[in-house]
């Protein structure tokens, strides 16, 4: 619910503003939130039911609510978030991307990764230094190994644990590619280039066919993949410029080779010879210029974090091609080789990234994989045939002539057609209550690796008190890691206490990050203080009392957790018990701060005196008012021209600052008070406004941005010397002609 309140300021009409203020959720009473799942992911819904039995233990209520992820999803990626908490996993990719994607506050943009709402000046500072640090060099490491200590003392998220990659294969299957993360991954197209038939397969099949069973694709849009799922399958049909080993180091896949400048900022790749599209048009360095400049100029949200540090490309021949950034980028290989896709310039020219062909199931899209696009009916199948002029089948020896992906909704359906022998596999890893039967059928065997998938609890910052740290690290501290992977998959897992977990990235895994044991009494200990108690003892944990003016402060004499009294030190505890140690005898005043929780709720000035027989009085000498929490303040930055979004503009509101998305839109947390936004991009005008934000609650300041005029062309230095070799050639010529005029 929003009631709106539009406040016009005096500014230049080029500038819209408009101020609405969001209505707060009711306060909560108790300690209680709504817990989001995946319904069709049953280990996130065995892990999010673990989680909240164990805060249950110690007197924090949740509730458990299983979506779809036609609703999930966008409760979690859409602005402003609709969640508390969630239990998910989001799957690493073959580089730790994923701690900028997830907590740099650049992200925190309509389906940004910063599903979070993490705004760190900390956390942002030491994410930009590792970006900018040279690929693989000791001061990435450097960084990085802080970004993971600093990532858990704020705790945005927790990691829970990475689950092992359990696949069923039929047993005439063989050849899979075990590289980290699984056999079956959107960065791993070498299993399905090296699997093969070692037997005949069963029944019914058209040809060497393999059948993956799974939940079917949420859209065919590569640039847009908003799951695994459609990432994978679109892996097949789109290739890229490198791919990954199974140690994880870049081998070629479209490019034969490449080249990193020493300042990371210049890669240079050269293609394959006689690379060709599906429809059998040739490949050249044309399309990957295209596909590059087709995704930083549109900016599909998704892929935006990827692109965003492209400066130029140059074209050196047809099958070599260098792609310049504006800084160095540590992840820029992964970004630019791995993860945008190299698309058709004749077919794609022209068309929007959200235009409705990429989604259509009978729209057959042209790809260069290793599969072409036969056939799809939504909630059906999907049918690919071999691309027999694919490069890899010669290279890695696969056979597979039909890939066929079955939409089997649940997971005992599935196992039953991979019985049957109606399927091969499914997608995603075997739940761990079928994986003890694979041993029992001949027709079946087990592969395990690493999987990509790590399972987390997330909070929403916005939402109190899960934006207090106390709050967060009570609830690390309830949760009992091997617990969690016992229910959700009866041990197949690790557990991670890192963002970067040891078992996935050795290499970057810091060892010296803060962890938090199973401890429950800690847990309830932290509550306890921050004070939150069960008051009515239904079990779950009361909100704390807010402190009223004319409290009466006890001073014991005890001097537990007193600092340097001879300097006039003192420590608070939450509540209403201070304790401090007055020497010598004197009068002492100081104040000090009572909280809610984390949050200051009153000022409290009291003034000390101890007498000779050390008896401590305390004298209330003042109450201030709370000051108001933080305002929010967004907005968007739209074209004055075309209205349309000015994604990358520089927005400050004084001492505060922030990047617009791809969709245009801002947003700052900034104490109360007045400012001056101010928006800058190159291309346009400069512009500012005025915003009182005299109260906690949110502020739109929506900004349209003249463009500039384009400068004038420069005149080269050849032309000026021609103008001048021009006009002397007129005056030469002139005097000339005087010279022979005869008089009259």
């Amino acid at each position: 619910m929003v009631s709106a309140l539009l406040v016009l300021l005096v500014i230049p009409c080029a500038i819209s503003i408009s101020t609405s203020m969001v209505r707060a959720a009711p306060e909560k009473t108790e300690l209680r939130f709504e817990m989001q799942v995946l319904e069709w992911d049953d280990i996130c819904v065995w892990a999010g039911g673990a989680v909240a039995d164990l805060l249950g233990e110690v007197g924090i209520k949740v509730d458990v609510k299983a979506l779809s992820d036609e609703i999930m999803y966008p409760n979690l990626y859409e602005r402003p978030q609709r969640y508390e908490m969630y239990t998910m996993s989001h799957g690493y990719e073959a580089v730790p991307n994923h701690v900028y994607r997830r907590m740099h506050s650049s992200n925190d943009y309509p389906w940004g990764d910063n599903i979070y709402s993490l705004h760190n000046d900390t956390v942002d500072k030491l994410l930009e230094e590792a970006l900018r640090s040279v690929p693989g060099s000791t001061e990435f490491k450097i960084k990085m190994n802080e970004v993971q200590k600093v990532a858990a003392e704020n705790l945005p998220y927790i990691p829970l644990f990475l689950s092992d990659d359990t696949h069923i294969l039929r047993h005439e299957w063989a050849g899979e590619v075990r590289v980290p993360g699984g056999i079956f991954t959107s960065f791993n197209p070498l299993t399905v280039v090296s699997l093969h038939n070692v037997t005949n397969l069963p029944s019914g099949r058209h040809g060497v066919e393999f059948i993956m069973a799974s939940k079917d694709v949420t859209g065919t849009n590569t640039c847009d993949m908003v799951n695994e799922r459609t990432a994978f399958m679109l892996m097949l049909i789109y290739d890229r410029l490198i791919a990954y080993d199974t140690n994880l180091e870049p081998i070629p896949w479209m490019a034969e080779s490449w080249s990193v400048s020493p300042d990371g900022r210049n890669y240079t790749f050269t293609l394959r010879p006689n690379l060709k599209w599906h429809d059998g048009k040739p490949i050249t360095t044309e399309d990957v210029d295209f596909s590059m400049h087709y995704v930083y100029e549109q900016r599909p949200p998704i892929l935006w974090p990827d692109i965003q540090f492209l400066e130029s490309t140059k074209i050196v021949d047809d099958r070599t091609i260098m792609i310049r950034l504006n800084r160095t980028y540590a992840f820029g290989l992964h970004s630019f080789g791995r993860m945008i896709p190299i698309l058709p310039k004749h077919i794609w020219e022209g068309v929007k990234w959200d235009d409705p062909r990429w989604n259509k199931a009978d729209y057959i899209q042209i790809g260069s994989g290793p599969f072409k696009w036969v056939e799809r009916v939504d909630g059906s199948h999907w049918y690919l045939e071999r691309n027999p002029t694919h490069w890899a089948w010669a290279k890695y020896g696969g056979n597979i002539e039909r890939f066929t992906w079955k939409v089997i909704t649940t997971e005992a359906a599935r196992i039953l057609a991979i019985k049957a022998g109606s399927a091969d596999t499914e997608r995603y890893e075997t739940d761990a209550p079928y994986v003890a039967d694979v041993g029992k059928d001949p027709n079946l065997r087990l592969v395990v690796t690493p999987s990509q998938w790590d399972y987390v609890l997330g909070f929403n910052l916005n939402v109190s008190p899960l934006n207090e740290i106390v709050v967060r690290k009570a609830i690390a501290y309830a949760l009992d890691m091997k617990k969690i992977v016992n229910i959700a998959r009866l041990g197949w897992g690790s557990i991670t206490n890192s963002t970067v977990p040891k078992c996935y990235f050795p290499t970057l895994y810091n060892p010296e990050t803060e962890t938090y044991d199973y401890d429950p009494e800690k847990a309830k200990a932290l509550l306890d203080a921050a004070g939150y108690k069960d008051v009515d003892g239904d079990g779950i944990r009361e909100m704390p009392a807010v402190p009223k003016h004319g409290l009466t402060i006890a001073v014991s004499p005890s001097g537990k957790g007193a600092t340097d009294p001879a300097v006039g030190k003192y420590e608070y505890y939450v509540g209403t018990n201070v304790t401090v140690t007055v020497s010598p005898l004197g009068g002492y005043e100081f104040e000090y701060w009572e909280l809610d929780g984390a949050k200051v709720s009153t000022k409290i000035m009291v003034t000390v005196t101890m007498d000779k027989a050390h008896v401590l009085t305390a004298h209330l000498k003042e109450a201030i008012a709370p000051p108001p929490g933080p305002a929010t303040v967004t907005g968007k930055v739209t074209d004055a021209k075309t209205g349309g979004p000015v994604a990358g503009a520089s927005v400050k509101c004084d001492g505060y600052s922030a990047t617009t998305g791809p969709d245009g839109t801002y947003s700052l947390s900034v104490k109360v008070g007045s400012y001056t936004v101010t928006v800058s991009m190159t291309g346009y005008e400069t512009r500012t406004a005025s915003v009182s934000a005299t109260e906690s609650k949110t502020y739109t300041v929506s900004i349209s941005m003249p463009s500039l005029p384009p400068p004038p062309p420069a005149i080269p230095e050849y032309a000026l010397y021609a103008i001048v070799a021009f006009v002397a050639i007129v005056i030469v010529a002139a005097a000339l002609a005087l010279r022979r005029r005869k008089p009259a």
